[in-house]
């Protein structure tokens, strides 16, 4: 089962989760325990019998998460249903003669991104926030206020020294240059013209948006995210809000210009007159010299009936009403 690498930090802050459910066996055979904390790679299993985790890594299983502390990471539940297992880092210790072990599971709402990271991009390690100055871009305060607090990915370009983020087709904002950015924009404007383009961790949360960027002087690459098979819930940008609303329009009429006397005289259909228009019409058709234009015949005249079976049951009436005297039924 392939690995989804979660962010080791936000912002250079280890978040860890410690463990209820440490497990002795594989966790006392990790060599340098006994002389201090051991950080050391791990990975998340898909646990059927407690519907939670469990911690695994190169020594075996460490501990694990039940049902209740799992329901904490919902976007966990995408990354398992998506088929992959997510990848973290783990520190074993003992405390005050006690196992400890804590897993580096950040924080529920910025585990994982409501994007993808591009295809082909190169993603940016994190270690020291950068705050992006979102009155030059193309989110609006609603767009803003609607990302709430989540993780996404967006992509770096170079402009005049400075860092343009991107993600989504908008245009998210700038991030000033300085010492602290010079080597990661130095790499991103060699970058410009060639097919290599890079990508950043990026935290939303009050209506403002950071990105984690390398340290300088430390490693600048981390592991890439693969694509999710189950898209989020939401997507990482709302679309913005349509201007103005639709124009409502009430029209009020006398009744009286909706008055029309019925329809009088006889309900019996006159003898159809031929269209002159119609008859030279015909007579212009080719091959139609002899053709005569004349209007079918009508009944005008009363006491004739629709149809046989109209006639039938007139005179079957006419039959009954006309007995007179006992008759025996």
């Amino acid at each position: 089962m392939a690995l989804y690498p979660l962010a080791s930090s936000y912002f250079g802050v280890e978040h860890l989760a410690i463990l209820d459910h440490p497990l002795l066996n594989a966790a006392l055979d990790i060599p340098g325990l006994a002389q201090g904390p051991v950080s050391l790679e791990a990975q998340l299993e898909p646990d059927s019998l407690s519907k939670g985790w469990r911690i695994r890594c190169a020594f075996g299983c460490i501990g694990y998460l039940d049902e209740l502390e799992a329901a904490e990471f919902p976007q966990l539940a995408r990354v398992r249903a998506s088929g992959l297992r997510p990848a973290t880092v783990a520190t074993v210790e003992i405390v005050e003669g006690e196992l400890e072990v804590g897993v580096s599971l950040g924080l529920g709402p910025w585990q994982v991104p409501h994007n993808d990271q591009p295809s082909g991009s190169t993603l940016l390690n994190g270690g020291m926030g950068h705050l992006i100055d979102t009155s030059v871009g193309d989110l609006s305060p609603q767009q803003l206020k609607a990302m709430g607090t989540e993780q996404m990915i967006v992509t770096l370009d170079s402009v005049d020294g400075d860092l343009l983020a991107t993600a989504e087709g908008y245009v998210i904002g700038l991030i000033p240059g300085g010492r602290d950015l010079q080597e990661v924009a130095e790499m991103v404007q060699r970058a410009e013209g060639t097919p290599e383009f890079f990508a950043a961790r990026a935290y939303c949360a009050g209506g403002r948006i950071g990105v984690d960027l390398p340290l300088p002087g430390a490693e600048l690459f981390a592991p890439s995210i693969p694509a999710l098979r189950v898209p989020s819930e939401r997507a990482a940008i709302s679309a913005p809000a349509v201007e103005g609303q639709p124009e409502v329009w009430e029209v009020s009429l006398p009744a009286a210009d909706f008055a029309a006397s019925l329809p009088r005289g006889s309900r019996r259909p006159t003898r159809a007159q031929a269209s002159p228009d119609l008859a030279a019409l015909v007579k212009a058709m080719p091959r139609q010299d002899k053709l005569s234009w004349r209007a079918l015949p009508t009944a005008d005249v009363p006491g004739r009936f629709s149809s046989e079976s109209a006639r039938v049951r007139a005179r079957r009436q006419a039959r009954e009403n006309g007995r007179g005297g006992h008759h025996r039924r």
